[in-house]
């Protein structure tokens, strides 16, 4: 995407993000129903023993983003567990709440969130 993007003005950017923040999200399909019940626990509570805080702290209780942390609601779940992981790898640092937070999750809650 950076290589697109960066050939982008700023009305052009400011367009697309005008558009991109009326699209209406819809949930993914086909989930296993129990790793979405994980993962929505885990965004709206965080774990149980506190090491991981609620997602829904920074990006909102609908996942619609708030200030600076972006929307995820409508996001590909597959797109989603790739970027977690690249933040608890940290292939990804841009970040350093989600690096924090990344770091304390496991392969399968990064998978239930994005689901």
């Amino acid at each position: 995407m950076w290589g697109m993007a960066s050939q982008l003005d700023d009305n052009t950017i400011h367009e697309l993000a005008i558009y991109y923040a009326t699209r209406t999200a819809y949930p993914a399909s086909g989930a296993d129903p129990v790793m979405v019940a994980r993962g929505k626990a885990l965004y709206e509570h965080g774990s149980l023993d506190g090491k991981i805080a609620s997602c829904q702290t920074c990006h909102g209780a609908q996942a619609e983003g708030v200030a600076a942390s972006p929307r995820l609601a409508g996001q590909h779940p597959a797109y989603l567990a790739k970027q977690l992981a690249f933040f608890k790898s940290r292939l990804r640092a841009n970040d350093p709440v989600m690096l924090e937070v990344c770091s304390r999750l496991t392969l399968e809650q990064i998978e239930a969130l994005a689901a």
